[in-house]
C-alpha cells in the first residue's frame, strides 16, 4: 500500500518541529542560567590569638562559714525561735530545752548560734530528746560561699593561690559565677590521692545553695600565640577530626549563580571567573578555650573554614559565603516553613520578580 503525503500531515509534522525546538531552547536557557549550583554557607576565618589553659572539675558549694548547732545539755525541745531561711546573728537565741527530771526542775537552757548566716535546715521539732552529740540545726553565712573540689594527683602542680576561676550550675543555666583560688591543702587525701583546693566568690543574690553542685573552670595560664577556631567548625568523627577549608576554584561552566541578597539581582553571572569550593582537611587539635579550641595541626591562619552550613557539603561542592544572618533565616525556613514551600524563598518588594537573563 502507498504512503500518501497529505497537506494535513506536514502542517502536524511541522508543528511537532516547532514544539520540539522550543522545548529545546528553554531546556538550554534554564541550563545556562543555572550554571554552576553552590551552596550557601557562613564562612570564619582561621585566626592566632592568645589562649587560656583551663581546667575543668566539679565540686560542691559551701558557706564560707557554716555550722551544726549543738545544745549545751540533754534534755527535750521546748521552743524553736526561728524558721530555715531566717537570717540569725552571732549569739542569737534560736531553742530552749527543758532539762528537767523526775522530781528536779531546772531552768530552761538557751541554745545559741556561734555564727551569723541563714538558717538552712532545722533538724529537730518541739518536744524532741536530744543530746550534746546530736545538732538541732544548721546555720550557713552565704554572702560569701566555697567551692570544695577534689583535684587528682597529676594536676595538683597547675594550681596556684589567686587563679581566675568560672562556676556554672546546672540550677542556673546561663549563669556564670566569677571567684578565684583561695586555699590549696598541704596534705594529700590517702585514700583518694587527691588534694583539695577551695574557690571563694561573692554569692550575688544569693542564688548559690550550700549543697549546690557545680562544674569549676580553673585559668591555670595563658598561651601567646595560639591557631585558633570557633569549635562549632569541626567534624567530629570518631576516628578523626575535620573542617571543611574553602578555596577558590575556576569556574569550568560559566553561567550564573543564585544570590542571597534582595538588593541585588537573584542571579549574578559569573562568565568564566572563578567561584569556591569546599575542601576537606583533617586537622588535630589540642586545648579548648570556651567556644574556641587550639589547632596543632592541620590549618594556618588567614584559611577560611566553613562553620554555618556544613551539614549541607561535600568534599569539592561549590559553596557561596552568605552572612550568618542570612544562613539562619535559610535553616529557619528550611525547617519551619510559613507557606508550605521549603525550596523557594519568598518574595521581597525590593526583590526582582524574575530571574536575571
Amino acid at each position: 500500500m502507498a504512503f500518501k503525503i497529505t497537506k494535513t500531515k506536514v502542517i502536524v509534522a511541522v508543528v511537532l518541529l516547532i514544539v520540539a525546538f522550543i522545548a529545546f531552547s528553554r531546556a538550554n536557557k534554564t541550563q545556562e542560567q543555572e550554571g554552576v549550583k553552590t551552596v550557601p554557607v557562613v564562612i570564619e576565618t582561621v585566626t592566632n590569638s592568645a589562649m587560656a589553659h583551663r581546667l575543668f572539675v566539679n565540686g560542691e558549694i559551701k558557706g564560707l562559714n557554716q555550722a551544726d548547732i549543738y545544745p549545751d545539755v540533754p534534755g527535750k525541745v521546748m521552743e524553736l525561735f526561728v524558721q530555715e531561711g531566717q537570717y540569725v546573728g552571732a549569739g542569737q537565741v534560736v531553742a530552749t530545752i527543758d532539762r528537767s527530771q523526775v522530781g528536779m526542775i531546772y531552768m530552761p537552757a538557751t541554745v545559741t548560734t556561734p555564727i551569723s548566716g541563714v538558717v538552712g535546715k532545722i533538724y529537730v521539732e518541739r518536744g524532741r530528746t536530744v543530746s550534746p552529740a546530736v545538732p538541732i540545726m544548721f546555720i550557713a553565712d552565704t554572702r560569701v560561699v566555697e567551692g570544695v573540689l577534689n583535684i587528682p594527683e597529676k594536676d595538683i602542680g597547675h594550681y596556684k593561690l589567686g587563679q581566675d576561676a568560672e562556676i556554672r550550675t546546672e540550677s542556673h543555666p546561663g549563669t556564670v559565677f566569677k571567684g578565684y583560688v583561695s586555699r590549696i591543702s598541704s596534705v594529700i587525701d590517702s585514700l583518694t590521692r587527691t588534694l583539695e583546693v577551695r574557690i571563694t566568690l561573692v554569692n550575688t543574690g544569693n542564688l548559690l545553695i550550700p549543697g549546690n553542685y557545680a562544674d569549676f573552670s580553673i585559668k591555670v595560664k595563658d598561651i601567646p600565640d595560639q591557631v585558633m577556631i570557633p569549635y562549632d567548625t569541626i567534624i567530629d568523627t570518631i576516628e578523626r577530626k575535620e573542617v571543611f577549608v574553602v578555596e577558590e576554584d575556576e569556574s569550568p561552566l560559566g553561567g550564573t549563580i543564585v544570590n542571597d541578597d534582595p538588593q541585588v539581582p537573584k542571579t549574578i553571572n559569573l562568565g568564566t571567573a572563578r567561584h569556591l569550593v569546599a575542601r576537606e582537611r583533617i586537622i588535630t587539635i589540642g586545648i579548648r578555650d570556651g567556644e574556641y579550641v587550639q589547632v596543632l595541626s592541620g590549618l594556618v591562619p588567614g584559611e577560611r573554614i566553613i562553620s554555618l552550613g556544613k551539614e549541607n557539603v561535600v568534599d569539592g561542592i561549590p559553596v557561596r559565603e552568605v552572612p550568618k544572618r542570612t544562613m539562619e533565616a535559610l535553616e529557619g525556613k528550611t525547617h519551619a516553613p510559613e507557606n508550605g514551600n521549603d525550596t523557594e524563598p519568598a518574595q521581597t518588594p525590593d526583590s526582582p520578580a524574575n530571574d536575571a537573563e
